[in-house]
């Protein structure tokens, strides 16, 4: 556990006098940097935010910050990760506790292709290229102009966290033939349709997978 205050004192002679000092060093809190996005996105659309993390006492970044307790783990093993989410607030909101939150995860840049080598069936392969990076991805279901703001906390800054400032983007009208996500249809429950009330028929889905295994025809 990364102690926020370390104290320690020493001390030495000058001119027959002893002096006694301390030092009090305070470790840093984790902020994040070179925030990338879009000023505009279409709804439904996928909206990417990509960021670097300094300063961050986190040894691993794959494991969500927990101060604990919690049953079975030890207090060490759970405060190695960090926490990171992205607070989405809706056109005409003011309120950040009515913000969407969206976690952000830590991405590996990759390759991916077949190679003979890697089997006789011509096997595919994906290989990582690159450093890794932080990455949001939110994908707003209303027009309008938004804000965001991305929150982090380890175990440098616990209980608090660390904000960046407010940022904002535009949603505009959905791309063609794009009619968002699929819900239970709001006129009738034993059907399905998408956001903007389109029939979700899913006629032909599955025809390509008739005749192999495990999937009937």
């Amino acid at each position: 556990m990364a102690a926020k205050f370390r104290t320690s004192f020493w001390f030495f002679l000058i001119s027959g006098i002893y002096y006694l000092g301390f030092a009090i060093p305070i470790s840093a809190a984790p902020s994040l940097t070179n925030i990338v996005s879009p000023s505009s996105v279409a709804l439904y659309d996928k909206l990417e935010i990509r960021f670097d993390v300094i300063g961050s006492v986190a040894s691993n970044f794959h494991w969500p910050y927990d101060p604990g307790p919690v049953t079975g783990m030890s207090g060490a093993s759970l405060m190695v990760g960090i926490t990171i989410d992205g607070l989405f607030l809706p056109p005409g909101e003011t309120d950040w506790g009515k913000a969407l939150i969206q976690p952000a995860f830590l991405y590996q840049p990759t390759i991916k292709d077949r190679s003979v080598i890697a089997g006789n069936d011509n096997s595919e392969w994906i290989y990582p290229v690159g450093d890794p990076y932080w990455l949001i991805r939110f994908a707003p279901q209303t027009k309008g102009s938004w804000q965001y703001k991305i929150k982090v906390q380890d175990n440098s800054n616990y209980p608090g966290w660390t904000e960046t400032p407010v940022r904002s983007f535009s949603v505009g009208n959905p791309a063609p033939a794009v009619h968002g996500f699929i819900k239970v249809s709001s006129s009738d429950s034993r059907y399905f349709e998408y956001s903007d009330g389109t029939p979700f028929t899913g006629t032909g889905i599955n025809a390509g997978t008739a005749g192999r295994k495990g999937i009937p025809g």
